[in-house]
């Protein structure tokens, strides 16, 4: 091999030495990508009468939470099942502990959505990091629901699910049978 050719073939492992070295640098010398999530949701979700009979009423607890800073943007979102359609459900719902504010929309205004209004420091609104709030709704079993009911001693489940800007969504349940 003529010495021209050993020069070219040195200078060319050198700068292939060079390009790794630069890109090794780069990747130790990446920033980490940081958690989007600054802070913890949680929630609880219970019901009262886990078996029902016609005439009686139940009623859903929801406990959200949040932790390790201020939960911004916090709403709480529970669809009744569609299984309980036939149920009537009472529009009032009671919130403690936090102030809110709460609609019923969707299908057959059977969506329940809960914004949480405390006034966060850098603006917005925030469930605050601490003890959290109660949300209570109900629902009653009509006296004259028929036995033939398709629902009629099965158990359902409703879910809620909590989300927040500064959060992971978090999901609860509660199962009731008719």
């Amino acid at each position: 091999m003529s010495y021209a050719v050993r020069q070219r073939l040195a200078a060319g492992v050198a700068a292939g030495v060079a390009v790794i070295a630069l890109l090794g640098s780069v990747v130790v010398a990446a920033p980490a990508l940081a958690d989007p999530f600054t802070a913890v949701l949680d929630l609880g979700k219970a019901v009262d009468k886990t078996s029902v009979a016609p005439g009686q009423t139940f009623t859903y607890t929801l406990t959200p939470s949040c932790s390790s800073g201020d939960c911004l943007d916090a709403t709480v979102i529970d669809t009744v099942p569609p299984e309980f359609d036939a149920l009537t459900l009472n529009p009032t719902v009671v919130i403690t502990g936090s102030p809110a504010t709460y609609s019923w929309g969707g299908t057959n205004n059977r969506t329940l959505t809960v914004h949480f209004t405390t006034p966060a420091a850098g603006g917005g609104v925030e469930l605050p990091s601490g003890d959290g709030p109660s949300i209570q709704f109900s629902l009653t079993v009509p006296g004259g629901l028929s036995p033939d009911w398709p629902s009629n001693g099965v158990p359902v489940t409703n879910t809620a699910d909590i989300t927040a800007s500064d959060a992971a969504p978090k999901s609860a349940t509660a199962t009731t049978t008719i």
